[in-house]
């Protein structure tokens, strides 16, 4: 019911134009007021979850305020109690007062965001006011309004069940109908929602429940749950006079005038509520066989050909139906064509597994039975069935039936007690299939006839006198064939071995889903408010739950009564610093509490998914020659991960550095070959040959300066790292000079400075502020060319959370840490959670060291971390750069759009001071830096997860002066003027994405953009720093100010303010910091797995 054939074509004409669809307010909530308070939503309207039906189906749910029996239905009888007496999700719930009155359930934890707004998007949701688009103010009372209808059809859920039948637009009697039943389910859906999203018409429905004693509540229908519609319907028709009730009180209720107005718009007439009981007539049949097909039995292919043919038998017989039923039938009966009569592979398969099933046998035409008959004679003289082999399963398989395998091997006559007796008995139950052969008034006259003895050679005669002999005595059930085989087993030797084979195919893989899923524990009636996108994503066979496993152990909501007993290190941040600390005490034995503010474990490695694409946010690339199991880099993350991560190479060419000034274009690429490198750019400046070669022999001594760093900030001791600080300080020269000052010596070449600097956007600052220490590290960082993560940046924390559970430690979002507590004797003793203290003896600070100093620690210990903090907020050190990015969803894959396994870095001019100077002082100016990064073409695996999509990330640099104003304001509610500031930086970093792929324009389906302030909210950035610290050259001679160990006891830092920015430098600084925690690490890690 929830979709019709060419449904556009049928009531849009030319010059219409279809309204867009509505989109969920489910992410408008404020995550940080969520934080504070996980069991309400933050919002003025009342309706703020309303849901609006999508075209893809992602907000459409199965909805039960309530459980209870069948009772009598309004105005008639009702036989349905056989619906639901062994149905788990319709369960008889007698407390009807613990309802809990339609209140958002505690049990979601904000399950619905799941980590899927990381992209920042900040905009105001302009659909605040629910039904907006031609529902408010529509009249419906009524079918003939076009245009209102049309609204309301094109909100519908729509999969197009009917498309290649031969109806429709070709019937014009269809069309009103289709309209009927679509604009009519969408009013009930409306209806539900509303009554179930009011806590007061919940509180008035759940009363006058009690009253009348109805038990049954209102449900709601769901694309994953078989019949929900009629389920839907058939609730409705029970409860009408409840709702008939509602509305003569409504004006009694303490409800708004806008909420009475909801109620008219959504009465149900007269006529309705008759159309509703015929919908529920026809589709009510479609309920009993998918009951009897679907029973605990294992009923076979041969019993669901004999329902299949029944049910076409029941829609070809109209004779007493109205128009509507009549329609609606032959609907029905075209897509029950189209599925299974038009493959005829598909269908010959079915009759030849019925051939060896009595209730199938039943309706074979004499036309099939002598084809199949014909197969089976030219199977014996071929010898394909070898019958030596075939004995060895009879018995398993009649024996998982509960029929008896004592049985004589001479018997040659029906065994009356193994078939049941013509008489009928009026204390038995009804079979499934009884009620559903008497629905459609299908009768079954018994017959008495005797049996026979069969020979080889005349089998097939003596099957077909001794299944219709059978079959005259015995009602069709789905046991039947196993019955049959069990008394004709060597009576019919050859054609036992046949149906052994075929028999053991059952109808559906229903019984065998239910035991390698986890929807039977999922979608139970206490989570019947679980949202059909978190719903779907459990219901899955077991090969595919592993996947949902990891995806899911990173994204587990913080509940205290989770939380471990005797925590021996809390890790503040799970970012790439926090997750190498974890990971390492967790191999040795520690007990480790994870905890991460945002939604989604993993830092700037984490990913997040919007509008069915995949994004990266903060891992676009690596260096280090990761790809090498011998490099250091690899070492470490292998010891981290358990070797849970594999790395594909980018192209050789992994960065092009262009330059557009105006219409002007130049590029340079960058070589992973570091001699194809050299080569490229004496050719393009060969006046400047000794200074490249001067340049490149430079870079590799960052590489002793930044291994003697480490090293030195790992002592523990502060007296101890002043003096070898002094000892080693000609080590660390390389840090001392800006990167400006170190190349104006090389070369007075502003382009070729330009050039090798172009790096600089990856720890956004310009050459005149930059160490070279920081610029001769990613210079060589890249030596050997790029590497993506295979499975996207997110593999890293699904590799090592696993760890993290498996030493009895946990990993939880959405868990802000307010405050460290420290005792008297200056110690850290654990940390405050949302109001909860949680003890542990040693505290890991892996997040920005100025938001740990400042806004972490208590003021009654402030004074200890003043000088601390006072350095790391001088103008040496802070920063105000960070990145603002944009996402941008394509439709197709990489190859069909020809995306590049390689980034592109464009520029202004040569000149990054100046650049940056200018957009700094004007945000109107050109960007700086524009990079532009493919990970659908990076990863080899992403379009194995996201068939025919792909993703484009663009990165630039802003500066949080230009946004400060609005960084109190409510997330996706910070006004006009933000959302103006930001669709126009939004506009010109896709113009310049443009440029470069004109090919690309066509296929955008969506973008969306973030600000600096967007990483504070959604990062735990520092004034949407995302880099951390300033890399200046003071920042490298505070050697002991930013080191691993605090003015605290048993409080460490760690991060990239430790070390460096990025996810190697978040890697080493974790490294560093377990170190100064316990020297005796180091002579244990990394160590390969």
């Amino acid at each position: 019911l929830k979709s019709y054939p060419n449904l556009n074509n049928l009531i849009i004409s030319n010059d219409e134009q279809q309204l867009p669809p509505k989109q969920s307010n489910i992410n408008k909530i404020d995550r940080h007021d969520q934080s504070n308070n996980n069991n309400h939503y933050n919002d003025d309207d009342d309706d703020l979850v309303e849901e609006h039906l999508l075209m893809d189906n992602e907000n459409d749910e199965f909805v039960m305020t309530g459980g209870g029996t069948e009772v009598e239905d309004y105005q008639e009888n009702d036989d349905d109690d056989d619906d639901y007496e062994n149905d788990d999700d319709y369960e008889n719930d007698e407390d009807i007062e613990n309802d809990d009155n339609g209140d958002c359930d505690a049990n979601n934890d904000k399950g619905n965001f799941d980590g899927n707004n990381d992209n920042g998007d900040d905009n105001d949701d302009n659909n605040d006011n629910d039904d907006s688009n031609g529902y408010r103010n529509a009249e419906i009372n009524g079918f003939d309004d076009h245009e209102n209808l049309l609204r309301f059809i094109e909100e519908e859920i729509l999969d197009r069940w009917s498309e290649n039948v031969q109806v429709g637009p070709n019937d014009p009697s269809l069309t009103n109908e289709q309209k009927l039943i679509l604009f009519l389910m969408t009013k009930c859906r409306r209806l539900i929602n509303m009554i179930r999203k009011s806590s007061v018409l919940t509180l008035y429905f759940n009363h006058q429940r009690k009253i009348l004693k109805i038990k049954r509540n209102v449900l709601r229908d769901v694309c994953t749950r078989w019949n929900s519609t009629y389920f839907m319907i058939h609730s409705l028709i029970v409860v009408r006079p409840i709702i008939e009730r509602l509305y003569n009180d409504k004006h009694n209720l303490n409800i708004t005038n806008e909420q009475i107005e909801k109620l008219n718009h959504l009465e149900i007439t007269t006529t309705e509520w008759n159309f509703l009981k015929q919908l529920r007539h026809v589709l009510r049949i479609f309920q009993k066989a998918t009951k009897t097909i679907s029973g605990q039995h294992y009923p076979t292919m041969g019993s669901a050909f004999f329902i299949l043919t029944k049910l076409k038998k029941y829609l070809s017989k109209d004779i007493h139906d109205n128009s509507i039923v009549k329609n609606l039938k032959k609907l029905l009966m075209g897509k029950m064509i189209h599925y299974f009569d038009k493959d005829r592979t598909q269908l010959n398969l079915l009759k030849f597994h019925s051939f060896f099933d009595p209730t199938g046998y039943r309706v074979l035409s004499d036309t099939d039975k002598r084809s199949i008959e014909y197969d089976i004679k030219q199977m014996y003289e071929n010898d394909i069935i070898n019958l030596s082999n075939s004995s060895s399963s009879s018995t398993s398989i009649l024996n998982n039936s509960g029929i008896s395998s004592t049985t004589s091997k001479t018997t040659t006559t029906t065994s009356t007690n193994l078939t049941s007796s013509s008489k009928p008995n009026t204390k038995k139950k009804r079979t499934n299939m009884e009620t559903f052969l008497e629905s459609i008034d299908d009768d079954i006259v018994l017959q008495n006839n005797g049996g026979t003895r069969a020979t080889i050679i005349e089998e097939l005669y003596t099957y077909q006198s001794l299944v219709n002999q059978y079959n005259s005595k015995n009602k069709p059930n789905t046991l039947s064939c196993l019955v049959f085989w069990k008394i004709y087993e060597f009576t019919l030797p050859y054609l036992f071995k046949l149906a052994k084979r075929y028999i053991c195919t059952p109808a559906t893989s229903v019984a065998a889903e239910a035991a390698f899923s986890t929807a039977s524990y999922i979608a139970r009636r206490e989570r019947s408010r679980l949202s059909v996108k978190n719903l779907e994503a459990t219901m899955f066979l077991k090969e595919e739950i592993a996947e949902i496993g990891d995806e899911n152990i990173i994204k587990q909501g913080f509940r205290m009564s989770a939380v471990p007993e005797n925590v021996d290190m809390i890790i503040i941040g799970s970012g790439m610093a926090g997750l190498t600390v974890a990971s390492i005490m967790a191999q040795e034995g520690k007990k480790v509490l994870l905890l991460e503010q945002h939604d989604v474990i993993g830092g700037n490695t984490h990913t997040f998914k919007e509008k069915g694409f995949n994004f990266e946010t903060g891992l676009h690339y690596i260096g280090g020659r990761i790809g090498k199991k011998t490099s250091n880099l690899r070492k470490h993350f292998d010891c981290i991960t358990k070797n849970g991560v594999e790395w594909e190479k980018m192209d050789d060419i992994y960065d092009l550095v262009v330059i557009r000034d105006g219409e002007k274009r130049e590029q340079y690429p960058m070589y992973s070959d570091v001699k194809i490198l050299k080569k490229t750019l004496i050719s393009s400046f060969f006046e400047e040959e000794k200074a490249i070669h001067e340049y490149f022999n430079m870079i590799k001594k960052a590489r002793i300066g930044i291994t003697v760093l480490f090293l030195l900030k790992c002592i523990p001791y502060q007296w101890m790292q002043k003096i070898i600080h002094k000892l080693v300080q000609p080590f660390l020269s390389i840090f001392d000079e800006t990167t400006e000052q170190v190349l104006s010596k090389l070369t007075n070449n502003k382009k070729l400075i330009g050039i090798l600097t172009y790096l600089y956007g990856d720890y956004v600052e310009v050459p005149s502020r930059s160490s070279f220490g920081i610029q001769a590290l990613l210079s060589d960082h890249y030596r050997g060319g790029g590497y993506f993560p295979i499975g996207g940046p997110s593999m890293i924390a699904r590799a090592i959370v696993p760890i993290i559970e498996k030493s009895k430690g946990k990993a939880f979002v959405r868990a802000p840490v307010s405050s460290i507590l420290i005792n008297e004797e200056n110690k850290a003793i654990g940390v405050v959670v949302k109001g909860h203290q949680i003890f542990s003896r040693i505290v890991v600070s892996a997040i920005s060291s100025t938001i740990t100093y400042k806004y972490l620690t208590p003021q009654t210990h402030q004074h200890l971390v003043q000088s601390h903090l006072k350095i790391i907020e001088s103008p040496e050190l802070a920063s105000e750069i960070g990145y603002m990015s944009m996402f941008i969803g394509l439709q197709g894959d990489s190859d069909e759009l020809n995306l590049p396994k390689r980034n592109l870095w464009i520029f202004p001019s040569w000149n990054h001071d100046e650049n940056m100077k200018k957009f700094c002082d004007d945000y109107n100016a050109d960007f700086p830096v524009i990079f532009i990064s493919f990970a659908s073409a990076k990863d080899p695996t992403y379009h194995t997860r996201n068939p025919k999509k792909s993703v484009a990330s663009i990165i630039t640099v802003g500066t949080y002066e230009h946004v400060e104003d609005y960084k109190d304001k409510r997330v996706k509610h910070r006004g006009d003027a933000y959302s103006q500031l930001k669709d126009q930086w939004k506009e010109r970093m896709l113009e310049i994405f443009l440029k470069e792929f004109p090919n690309l324009k066509d296929k955008i389906v969506y973008v969306d953009n973030g600000t600096t302030v967007t990483n504070d909210f959604y990062l735990g950035t520092y004034h949407g720093t995302t880099c951390g610290l300033a890399h200046t050259p003071e920042r490298f001679r505070q050697v002991e100010i930013l080191s691993p160990t605090s003015p605290i006891k048993n409080l460490y830092l760690s991060g990239q303010d430790m070390l460096t920015c990025g996810v190697s430098g978040g890697l080493m600084s974790g490294f560093m910091t377990l170190y100064a925690i316990s020297s005796s690490l180091i002579l244990k890690y990394p160590k390969r797995n």
